[in-house]
């Protein structure tokens, strides 16, 4: 059971560095405000602005990856927000690499698009920072 308990903790931090650094990055990098410039030039343009962000998000997600079917080995309330956290970096990822260069899309859909990744990157960061605060937590207790 103690060994049980001490790989939990381990896992957990593991996670908490992991989600904390892609946090960092999002901020450092200044994705929503890269964003919020390319939905403005669009519609200063009325026509996609050409763009690329780079989120090599395989690159930072190494742990959740290796560690996927650990996930449920931790306490529930902990795993239920890192997989959310998780599915949507993923997502955004995918937005924006299906986006990226194209000007095929239709012009409305773009805008959609980028307004709701700017959404979901302000949700990232404050699910990211609520579950890494909730690990210092649940990796006391264990």
């Amino acid at each position: 059971m103690y060994e049980e308990k001490k790989q939990q903790a381990k896992l957990l931090m593991a996670f908490k560095a992991e989600i904390d650094t892609i946090i960092e990055l999002i901020e450092t990098r200044k994705y929503i405000n890269s964003i919020e410039n390319i939905l403005q030039s669009s519609l200063n343009a009325q026509a996609p602005s050409y763009f690329r962000i780079p989120i090599s998000i395989n690159l930072y997600t190494k742990t959740f990856e290796a560690h996927l079917k650990d996930v449920a080995m931790l306490p529930e309330r902990v795993s239920k927000q890192i997989i959310r956290f998780y599915m949507l970096i993923f997502a955004l990822s995918e937005d924006l690499s299906t986006l990226a260069g194209t000007n095929q899309m239709p012009f409305q859909d773009f805008l959609n698009v980028l307004t709701t990744d700017i959404q979901l990157l302000h949700k990232v960061i404050f699910i990211g920072k609520d579950v890494s605060k909730l690990i210092d937590v649940e990796a006391s207790y264990l």
